[in-house]
């Protein structure tokens, strides 16, 4: 799923929180960051900044990865892309 983010807009970034564990269910708080310059859920680019969070959701076997979820706020990061799509029409 991160290379999804990842490609259409070269800028982002990731910044990880500590990893919170539990027995062999660690968690991680992420936060995705950069530049609206591409095409990117139906969008088109606006230049602007765009910051979205998210978690990640591990279970390990035998000391190896055996699941991996990964959940994002996509609702929060649409409703960004909306309005600023939104402000930018407005600007024309």
């Amino acid at each position: 799923m991160f290379v999804l983010y990842v490609e259409p807009s070269p800028g982002i970034s990731a910044k990880f929180s500590p990893v919170l564990a539990k027995e062999t269910r660690p968690s991680q708080k992420m936060r995705f960051s950069g530049r609206h310059i591409a095409p990117f859920r139906g969008y088109e680019p606006t230049g602007k900044p765009v910051e979205w969070i998210g978690a990640a959701l591990f279970r390990f076997e035998d000391g190896a990865i055996a699941d991996l979820w990964v959940l994002g706020d996509l609702a929060g990061l649409d409703a960004l892309l909306k309005a600023q799509a939104a402000e930018r029409s407005s600007e024309r």
